[in-house]
Order: C-alpha cells, then sequence, then structure tokens
C-alpha cells in the first residue's frame, strides 16, 4: 500500500511541478534585441494544434520557413513618432520580408510587471506613407503572471486617419474595433525547428469590425464596414532562450485545419553590444569597399543574416561545412551594416558590424 501511495504520489507531484511554468513580465524580450519569426504558408497536415488541457506534446519540427521578419526592439525614444505614444515604455521596429506585405511597422508597448500591451503603432502604407494608429485604450498582451487556466476578454480600437491618395476624396477614416478573447487552455512540451520547450498555450478569438468614411468636399461619409473573426493558438514560454511567443498557428473553426503557422527562428539576440567570439570566426577587411571575408576556425553549418543599420534585412547566406565565404558588398551604398551568424541549431555564435566605405 505504502508503494502505491508512494507512485501516485510522485505521479501526481511531477504533473504538479509541469504545470507550474508561469510566464511574466521578465520572460518577455527587452530593449536591445532582436527576434526573427518565420512563417510557413502552407503547414503540413501532421501540423495540429491538438486538444486543450494539462501535459500535452505538440511536435512543430516539420514547420519550414517561406520567409522570415524582423522585429528589432528598442527605447521608445529611439524610432520616431515616439511623441504620439507617451505611455510607451519598448518599442519594435518589424521588417516584413513576405511578397504579400513588405511595409514596415512601429509598435510602441507598455511593459510593467502586471501587463504587456500595445499602446499604438505607425505602419507605412502604399502611396500614403506612416499613418499613426493609437490603441485605445490599449491591446493587452498579455496579464502577468499567465497561469493555466486564465481567461481574459480585451475590447480596444485603432484609429486611423489620414489624407487620401485618391481625388477627389480629402480624407479617410478608418476605426477598427476588436474584441479579443483568450484562454490559457493546455500546457506542456512544444517542439520547433528551434528546440523543445515547456510552454503554455493560449487560445485566442478575435472578432474584428473595420468602419470607413470617406470625406468629400469637407463632408465625411460613411462608406460602410467588414467583420471579420480569426481564430489562433500560440505557445509561449519561460525559457530563457525565448523572450517572445514560440509558435502561432491559425486555424479554421470547424476544421481546426491550419492555414499558416509562425515561430521563433533563433534565440532573440542582443544588437547593442557585438558578441564577441573572435577565438570562432575573422571577419576582414572592416572597413571594407568590396568583398568582405568571414574566416572561421572550423568547418560551419548555418548561415550569416545581414542588416542595414535601421533592422531592415538583407540577405542571408547558407554556411554549408564552410570555413570561408566571400561576401559581395559593392550592391551596398556606404554605411553601417549589421550582421549575426546563426548555428545550426539556431544559437547566435557571433554578431557585429561591417562598415561599408
Amino acid at each position: 500500500m505504502k508503494k502505491v501511495l508512494l507512485s501516485i504520489f510522485t505521479v501526481l507531484l511531477s504533473i504538479t511541478l509541469s504545470a507550474q511554468i508561469s510566464i511574466t513580465s521578465d520572460d518577455i524580450v527587452s530593449a536591445g534585441k532582436i527576434v526573427l519569426e518565420a512563417t510557413d504558408t502552407m503547414p503540413s497536415p501532421s501540423i495540429t494544434p491538438g486538444p486543450a488541457g494539462p501535459d500535452q506534446t505538440w511536435d512543430f519540427s516539420s514547420l519550414s520557413v517561406d520567409y522570415v521578419d524582423t522585429m528589432w526592439f528598442a527605447n521608445p525614444d529611439w524610432p520616431p513618432y515616439y511623441e504620439h505614444f507617451p505611455a510607451a515604455n519598448l518599442a519594435a521596429l518589424r521588417v516584413f520580408d513576405s511578397e504579400l506585405d513588405s511595409a514596415d511597422m512601429y509598435i510602441y508597448f507598455e511593459k510593467n510587471v502586471d501587463e504587456f500591451a500595445i499602446v499604438g503603432m505607425a505602419l507605412e502604407v502604399e502611396e500614403i506613407g506612416f499613418v499613426i494608429m493609437p490603441c485605445i485604450p490599449k491591446e493587452t498582451i498579455a496579464e502577468f503572471p499567465v497561469d493555466y487556466l486564465n481567461s481574459s476578454t480585451n475590447d480596444f480600437e485603432l484609429l486611423i486617419e489620414a489624407e487620401s491618395p485618391y481625388p477627389p476624396a480629402d480624407s479617410i477614416r478608418i476605426k477598427i474595433s476588436i474584441t479579443k478573447s483568450i484562454e490559457v487552455d493546455a500546457w506542456g512540451d512544444i517542439t520547433i525547428p528551434l528546440g523543445t520547450f515547456n510552454s503554455l498555450r493560449i487560445n485566442e478569438t478575435r472578432i474584428e469590425k473595420d468602419s470607413m468614411w470617406m470625406k468629400l468636399l469637407g463632408v465625411w461619409g460613411f462608406l460602410g464596414e467588414i467583420i471579420d473573426t480569426t481564430y489562433n493558438y500560440s505557445w509561449w514560454t519561460d525559457d530563457d532562450a525565448a523572450g517572445y511567443v514560440l509558435a502561432t498557428l491559425n486555424y479554421e473553426q470547424d476544421t481546426k485545419v491550419v492555414s499558416e503557422a509562425t515561430f521563433l527562428k533563433a534565440s532573440p539576440y542582443s544588437y547593442i553590444e557585438e558578441n564577441q567570439n573572435s577565438i570562432f570566426v575573422n571577419v576582414y577587411p572592416n572597413p571594407v569597399s568590396s568583398n568582405i571575408n568571414f574566416s572561421f576556425k572550423d568547418k560551419t553549418k548555418g548561415f550569416i543574416e545581414i542588416y542595414d543599420f535601421t533592422g531592415r534585412y538583407l540577405e542571408e547566406i547558407q554556411l554549408n561545412n564552410v570555413q570561408e565565404v566571400i561576401i559581395n558588398m559593392n550592391k551596398y551604398p556606404a554605411g553601417i551594416y549589421l550582421y549575426s551568424i546563426i548555428g545550426k541549431n539556431g544559437e547566435i555564435i557571433h554578431s557585429g558590424k561591417i562598415c561599408k566605405e
């Protein structure tokens, strides 16, 4: 009997300890970090969200990369438009690498011990330029601590008003009203190409109503509205190697078929202080006028990513078990560029700056 009771106690203790993962503000990325988020536009049928509940296992290791978006996190007064969002204490420049959406976006956050929220955005719109979108009151991404079976509903609006690029209209106005309901409905181990993590899963339902007006000859006229509902699951962890959402699956409510998946491609890394691993690689000449050499101590697998100094992704160079790579910098104008060397397991091996003459 004692052995049976001990076995039961051991199992219950194991479940309790595993369920104790709790997300706090300390687990969210901070200023000075770069996040690489990959998108699989046609996930394999094997990628399914699975059931809710404790002690789940999700294997998303087969996710592939169709494009990569980059988020550069910074102090809020570093990017432009900060004056429109005085409540922000964190900002991010999001650089899109998708053929479907090539705009750049600045996102302004409020991050404290109680919550992580979006207070507004500035988005580059074709033929208009950057438009300011305050979030009223704010979009709550997470209320801390995030624990299993937590749930909440958040109502907010995004407001856009800009000059119309299409005469005779003077201006356009768009109000996006959103109701977001979330539930932390599962916990367990998730595997993505980056690795395996203990995680919490959040089930989100998002109802969006877009209302549109046009100002013509000084008079506003209502054009109509569009209502849409979307569904997604996202996985978060308290693992130090993450700092951002591990994976998100957009799915159809009735069939649970996954239409698109995003996932963390590499652990967030710093762009303020260089990762000094010069024993591993020699980068020369630097400054450079034409070709720059990356000479490795040993044969290396992974890839090199090049960015301009604003954080815009420029190119990726594959490292297929090589000891030297030459990159032609002639195609880039003079200035400061950033690079990161990412190993085969997704870890940041080395990062630094390139001065192009």
